[in-house]
């Protein structure tokens, strides 16, 4: 595939820059129009576009963008759906760490979704600070200095298996955000107990997407699904799921089960609420902690030996 990268501006090819955003961030993701079309951000920006050539009309069709603000702030990185797989996204941020650099610019920096995180750690960036809410949508804030070293306490941060911070969640963006980082990481093994499997934010849209990748990405072994009941939640999303990619997961019923839990292999947790010391928040996490991890895997053992198969998913099936 011929593909063309372009440095421009927003006036020159606003209708094509638009298209793609449209596409990308209005239609698929659902971001209000309102958030995602402000004119003073344009002002002094630089754009970088992706094109195809079409080999029998020899017409370019523009299919991605990036967008690289005076401040150093890149973002509205965005290719159209059909055109994932070809590493069109790699490009556009490499292209605009060139102009950056360019232009002397000291670091680079965004607003990056939590699914993303392995793409920007792959191309040098690291995250920082907490999770938060951008339009609806858990985000994390990256970098990559382009002078001077890496922050080395920012080196690891949300990385499964490598940082050791525990994380006080104190709203339910940032837990959906931080099960979303973890997700988006390869594990060894993944074991979610819920003490309350009625509640919407085990169902929220984007955590069922990034659970169905992780599902895919397990081929021997199964996710552990424990619920305290399944008294009329057969039609929600996780459960869905669970009987749609049923060779993917075991489920099992037990009623003593008190806490809510996710287990990423041997080195990450989630829990609802916080289990760590001193910490009054609805929830909390650590994205290794082997200790945490071990007992929390004996106590769910101990309850999904003893637990009953799950009736509700029988009825999905159904």
């Amino acid at each position: 595939m011929n593909i063309s990268l372009q440095q421009t501006q927003w006036h020159q090819y606003e209708s094509e820059i638009r298209h793609v955003r449209q596409l990308v961030y209005i239609e698929e993701q659902g971001i209000d129009p309102a958030d995602e079309w402000i004119a003073a951000e344009e002002i002094g920006a630089d754009y970088i576009i992706a094109t195809v050539r079409n080999a029998e009309t020899g017409e370019d069709s523009t299919v991605g963008c990036i967008r690289l603000m005076p401040n150093g702030k890149f973002g509205r990185l965005a290719v159209l759906r059909n055109y994932r797989q070809y590493g069109i996204g790699a490009k556009l941020v490499k292209a605009v760490i060139q102009l950056a650099q360019s232009k002397n610019m000291t670091s680079l920096k965004a607003t990056a979704q939590c699914y993303a995180l392995p793409f920007y750690w792959r191309l040098g960036f690291h995250a920082s600070g907490e999770l938060f809410d951008d339009a609806g949508i858990p985000h994390v804030m990256i970098e990559l200095p382009l002078s001077g070293n890496i922050d080395e306490s920012h080196k690891h941060h949300l990385m499964l298996g490598k940082d050791s911070n525990s994380w006080p969640l104190h709203e339910s963006i940032q837990a959906e955000g931080f099960l979303i980082s973890m997700l988006s990481q390869p594990m060894s093994s993944l074991t979610i107990a819920l003490d309350t499997p009625e509640q919407l934010r085990w169902h929220q849209p984007r955590l069922m997407d990034a659970l169905l990748v992780a599902a895919k990405r397990f081929k021997s072994r199964k996710i552990c699904l424990l619920l305290k009941h399944d008294k009329d939640i057969h039609d929600l999303p996780l459960l869905k799921l669970a009987a749609r990619l049923d060779s993917r997961f075991e489920v099992r019923i037990n009623p003593q089960l008190k806490q809510s839990y996710w287990l990423f292999g041997q080195y990450g947790w989630f829990a609802s609420p916080a289990i760590k010391p001193g910490l009054n928040t609805p929830y909390d996490g650590c994205p290794y902690d082997v200790d945490t991890v071990s007992k929390l895997q004996w106590q769910l053992h101990l309850l999904l030996e003893e637990g009953q198969r799950s009736q509700a998913l029988k009825r999905v099936y159904l």
